[in-house]
């Protein structure tokens, strides 16, 4: 009895089980697509928050230095005189005087972030902290709102001159 043979092509089997895996799908895609772009949003949403944050500290820091730099003149009598700190719309400005409008030399200026707003509502609206000689007491003190796009940080003023 003859033997039967069947031919098998394992071959074309193989192809076609590689054709139906062959790439992605287009909603594959898509969904990888949505994935990596709610994970780059909340991420980058998280790092421009952190960035607004540090530059609001770093502002913060310039105030209390300067502040703090105004003091020092003024109780060490450099010069023989007052020093004081002005307070622009966006910059802040370190000056030998009795005033800002009288001032007898200007020190150094800081310009602030373009994001960043200074309000000084808790020392009675005024622009200028000036120190009194020897002691180093302010002539207004209170608190020194630096405001950014989400959030606040408070510069406090004590009556002695201290900065918080």
């Amino acid at each position: 009895m003859p033997k039967k043979i069947y031919k098998t092509d394992h071959h074309k089997s193989s192809l076609s089980l590689t054709e139906s895996k062959e790439g992605f799908t287009l909603v594959e895609i898509v969904m990888v697509v949505a994935i990596l772009g709610i994970i780059s949003s909340l991420l980058l949403s998280v790092f421009f928050s952190l960035a607004d944050y540090r530059a609001l500290e770093r502002e913060a820091a310039e105030v209390k230095a300067y502040l703090e730099e105004a003091r020092i003149y003024t109780q060490g009598s450099r010069h023989a005189s007052s020093h004081g700190v002005h307070f622009g719309v966006d910059e802040i400005e370190l000056f030998r005087g009795e005033s800002w409008a009288g001032k007898e030399e200007s020190i150094k200026t800081h310009r602030l972030n373009s994001s960043i707003s200074i309000s000084m509502d808790g020392l009675g609206g005024g622009s200028e902290i000036v120190f009194r000689r020897l002691f180093g007491e302010p002539d207004v003190f209170g608190d020194i709102v630096l405001s950014g796009p989400k959030r606040d940080l408070v510069v406090t003023l004590l009556p002695s001159g201290i900065i918080e």
